[in-house]
């Protein structure tokens, strides 16, 4: 498994700007699974809903929990929430 890094850091690293700059122009919010948290989510500031339901689908732990269940409603209240329905 990866060592999980900040997103803060790494761009920080990479010369897009310092971490204050970075942590004001992104955003972090949760990912639920039928109402339980089962992840975190960080996007830009002004990411739209769809974005925000790929980021959130695409996240290993959102695949794991979901795999082989049919995702019933994808819930996104921006910069706050993404909360994903299955059967």
């Amino acid at each position: 498994m990866a060592k999980k890094q900040r997103l803060d850091k790494v761009l920080s690293n990479l010369g897009y700007g310092s971490r204050a700059e970075i942590k004001r122009d992104c955003k972090k919010g949760l990912v639920q699974v039928n109402g339980k948290v089962k992840d975190k989510l960080e996007a830009d500031e002004g990411a739209s809903n769809d974005e925000l339901q790929a980021l959130a689908l695409a996240s290993e732990r959102i695949k794991e929990i979901t795999e082989g269940k049919e995702i019933v409603k994808v819930i996104v209240v921006p910069n706050k929430i993404v909360n994903i329905v299955v059967k």
